[in-house]
């Protein structure tokens, strides 16, 4: 019994939902239903949280933001983004840690999805036998740095009230482990944001266009009649 009911009360709501929908202008009603189609297809192609394999973090084809999370370090580190090219040279400067602030954040754009994002981070040895040797780290393949030693590890960032969730990208700034291993000595948050298809946009951009059309030959058509 309670299930009859309560398909009954769906009908009338959908009946309910129906005629309020009718009534709308046609112009409105055109609207609506284009962001309606507009937000499936975007909720379709949101792509899966970044990939990782070991230490290497692969691209899933996102729009990419990078977060400084925090540090725990006496080095004086810098970061960086490298694209795929762990032998870059320079690319895009993030945050030094002892003047970056938890939350800032860098974008660093589309990057095609199966692409590697490698990270390399700068440090500089201000304590210790070694002052002022400079080394730098990279994300991803132990063999890409100095010593042959890991220097990232990835882990999920739950989100917090200045960075999202994410994934947590977290160096190691010491040569060979020699003082630590802890991993927190720089820490960077990845986010991605999945951008809509090319057939998404050019219905969006197809159906506003339509409906501006429209409005203008309605305004037309009663403009004639006035005269």
């Amino acid at each position: 019994m309670n299930q009859i009911n309560d398909i009954k009360a769906t009908h009338r709501r959908n009946n309910m939902l129906g005629k309020a929908f009718r009534a709308l202008p046609t112009h409105v009603m055109s609207l609506s239903l284009l962001l309606l189609l507009f937000g499936a297809s975007t909720s379709l192609v949101k792509a899966d949280p970044i990939t990782t394999t070991g230490s290497n973090v692969v691209s899933i084809g996102e729009d990419y933001t990078v977060y400084f999370e925090g540090s725990e370090a006496a080095y004086t580190s810098v970061s960086v983004y490298t694209g795929n090219n762990p032998d870059a040279a320079g690319n895009l400067t993030l945050f030094n840690n002892f003047t970056a602030t938890p939350g800032q954040s860098v974008n660093i754009g589309f990057v095609p999805a199966g692409q590697e994002l490698v990270f390399r981070l700068n440090v500089t040895e201000t304590v210790g036998p070694n002052v002022g040797t400079m080394r730098s780290y990279f994300s991803g393949d132990a063999a890409r740095n100095p010593d042959g030693f890991l220097h990232t590890q990835i882990t999920t960032f739950a989100g917090n009230s200045s960075i999202p969730r994410g994934l947590n990208v977290r160096f190691e700034d010491s040569f060979r482990y020699e003082i630590d291993t802890d991993f927190n000595d720089h820490r960077l948050v990845l986010t991605g944001t999945a951008i809509p298809e090319p057939t998404t946009m050019l219905l969006l951009g197809t159906g506003l266009a339509g409906i501006a059309a429209k409005m203008r030959r309605r305004k037309n058509d009663k403009n004639e009649e006035k005269v």
